[in-house]
């Protein structure tokens, strides 16, 4: 009677409380993520400029980057010594990534994933300048369970031939 009453209403208030501060959390989440991703910006647009010089044409903000040649593979390099990437790279890969000027990852504040996003020169390989991949973890049900699984979504890679150690296929992207 009585007492379950003012104990349901106890919960309830309970969980209204849990889901105000759920709230303001999430708020207080996406403020930093966004003050960390334009402070992160900006030193981004440094490091592109000091090693993404190579072939010219850049503009850069000061003048160590400005008299910098830029780094020749330095997007090769840190690819080839990354744990994760090294096994997926082959030759042709190595080709197309003389031309890489930049690579950024960001984090997707409405779902769980990431998107990677990499600027080229342009190169004799594929006309887009920038290839972009999102990630996402999605959610369903089935037959009463719940299933998560990621989908990715990617630029369609506009080829204009294909490097000369490999073919264009799944692992091109294209």
């Amino acid at each position: 009677g009585e007492h379950a009453r003012m104990t349901i209403e106890k919960l309830k208030a309970l969980d209204e409380e849990t889901a105000k501060l759920t709230k303001d959390l999430e708020y207080k989440l996406i403020k930093a993520s966004r003050d960390c991703d334009s402070v992160c910006r900006n030193l981004f647009d440094q490091r592109a400029a000091i090693v993404g010089n190579v072939g010219g044409g850049e503009e850069a903000e000061d003048e160590e980057a400005a008299s910098s040649k830029g780094i020749p593979g330095f997007w090769s390099n840190v690819f080839q010594r990354d744990d994760k990437m090294v096994d997926s790279l082959g030759p042709e890969d190595e080709e197309i990534l003389a031309y890489l000027k930049d690579a950024r990852a960001t984090t997707t504040l409405d779902k769980d994933g990431y998107t990677v996003k990499l600027t080229f020169r342009p190169n004799p390989y594929f006309k887009n300048p920038v290839l972009e991949r999102t990630d996402t973890i999605e959610q369903s049900k089935l037959g009463g369970k719940e299933l998560r699984f990621i989908v990715s979504r990617a630029t369609k890679i506009e080829w204009t031939q294909p490097p000369a150690g490999g073919k264009r296929g799944k692992k091109g992207g294209g």
